[in-house]
């Protein structure tokens, strides 16, 4: 992957792989388990309309998302993203992408702050 025009700093780094671990673990983990062991349960969620409405969402937010990368970069970042949106979901996903994506600052100070 081509580096985006934006440096990370240490800290913000480490936030990215914080999060990435948590979207992960956390609401992927807990889809994971209502697929695995509680599968009537996630069909009937299947059949609310607010939570269709939720999920269209986050596969509009997923293709926004996916254009934009395929916009600022030349390599295919975007279908690595919307791989690991399948899989693991946009909490996981989007800083994953930043994380791997992002050229490490040679400082430890943070790319916001000026």
């Amino acid at each position: 992957m081509a580096a985006l025009p934006v440096q990370f700093g240490r800290s913000e780094r480490i936030a990215f792989l914080v999060l990435g671990v948590f979207g992960l673990v956390g609401p992927n983990g807990v889809f994971l388990y209502y697929t695995f062991f509680r599968w009537p349960e996630l069909l009937s969620t299947l059949r609310d309309p607010v939570a269709l409405a939720f999920l269209s969402e986050a596969f509009l937010v997923m293709g926004i998302l996916a254009y934009y990368f395929a916009k600022i970069s030349p390599s295919r970042r975007w279908m690595v993203f919307i791989a690991l949106s399948l899989i693991g979901g946009l909490a996981f996903s989007v800083p994953v992408v930043l994380l791997t994506a992002g050229r490490p600052s040679t400082d430890n100070r943070s790319s916001i702050r000026r």
